[in-house]
């Protein structure tokens, strides 16, 4: 089960704070599927990189199947990541020295 509540994200400028989502709140169960839709800007990969554990909110609460990976420590965060979310980034995150298929096998590897 995924809950975000009131989930808010800015970023430090020289001129102040650059708020990049305000207040969103979600939810979603097993098999259940959420779009994220939006204009260029709009926060979309920042959405989606608080969901996946990646980036942490300004304010708000993630609990993914009652758990906020955002308590857990950086090393708990990362298993948990590799145990409970799975994640295809829009840029490339690969090992170019690594086949396609050895990419894909590399978190079954790690564990």
């Amino acid at each position: 089960m995924l809950i975000a509540e009131s989930l808010s994200k800015s970023f430090p400028t020289p001129s102040g704070s650059l708020s990049i989502l305000s207040d969103v709140s979600l939810s979603g169960g097993e098999g259940e599927r959420i779009v994220v839709m939006g204009p260029s800007g709009s926060g979309k990969s920042t959405l989606l990189a608080i969901l996946g554990g990646l980036e942490p909110p300004t304010s708000g609460v993630l609990k993914l199947d009652d758990v906020n990976p955002y308590e857990l420590s950086g090393a708990r965060r990362a298993d948990f990541r590799n145990q409970h979310i799975g994640f295809v980034f829009q840029d490339h995150c690969l090992l170019e020295s690594c086949s396609a298929l050895d990419n894909v096998l590399l978190p079954v590897l790690a564990g």
